[in-house]
């Protein structure tokens, strides 16, 4: 809704979110970061004077204008949150590579699952296919196949095997414990119940291996994890 006051208008906070195509939630973070435009509170709420609007979108515009990706010859605007790093080179970064120089090259749609994974994984010393591309909050690789955000590993699992018995609670493993490998080898078809039991082994294989003082807080969770299991073998 929009008001009028004293001639002029002003958004709502529902409006400012709608017009820039997030929540309403994200309009209130910009404003606990000092991100977003003056705000004047009437009557409970928060309103925004169009004009204040305007010159805050200006701003924004420049901004994001004069931060270029940092690798020298890269034409593309850095992405927020990236390092001073566009999406490409982001995700170069992400897999390991080195040779960053210039534009990155610009990834071929991929026709089948095995054209994805050549794509968007890399081997690594220790024989997993690290997925370089979207991770769930808990660091699971998903990716969006025919309109669906799937985890990798288990398209990866139907892809060779055919789909899951949903009536089996069945889930699929990964044996190396690391959690974006798309290898099929380090994955298997287990129990629910036996993929809890899997992980409660593993954490308490963890907390021994801190308490003899070969594992510290500072190493990564898929290095302990890695650590561990290397343990148990």
């Amino acid at each position: 809704m929009t008001i009028q006051i004293d001639g002029k208008a002003y958004l709502s906070t529902a409006e400012l979110a709608l017009r820039h195509g997030v929540t309403s939630h994200t309009v209130h973070l910009w404003r606990s970061n000092g991100r977003a435009p003056e705000g004047r509170k009437l009557r409970g709420r928060t309103w925004y004077e169009m004009d204040d609007v305007l010159t805050w979108e200006a701003g924004q515009d420049t901004a994001r204008a004069k931060t270029p990706c940092r690798i020298p010859r890269c034409p593309r605007p850095a992405t927020a949150g990236r390092d001073h790093l566009c999406a490409g080179h982001a995700q170069m970064v992400r897999a390991g590579r080195t040779d960053l120089g210039g534009p990155p090259p610009r990834r071929p749609r991929a026709k089948t699952l095995s054209d994805l994974l050549d794509a968007m994984t890399v081997r690594d010393e220790d024989g997993h296919r690290l997925w370089t591309g979207h991770l769930s909050g808990d660091g699971y690789a998903k990716v969006a196949r025919a309109g669906v955000t799937r985890y990798v590993h288990r398209v990866v699992w139907e892809d060779a095997y055919g789909p899951i018995d949903e009536t089996q609670d069945l889930t699929v493993d990964h044996r190396c414990r690391v959690r974006r490998c798309c290898e099929i080898s380090h994955l298997r078809l287990i129990s629910r119940a036996e993929n809890i039991q899997a992980g409660f082994e593993a954490r308490l294989r963890e907390q021994e291996a801190y308490s003899q003082g070969a594992l510290t807080l500072d190493v990564d969770l898929e290095t302990r994890r890695r650590h561990v299991d290397a343990q148990a073998a």
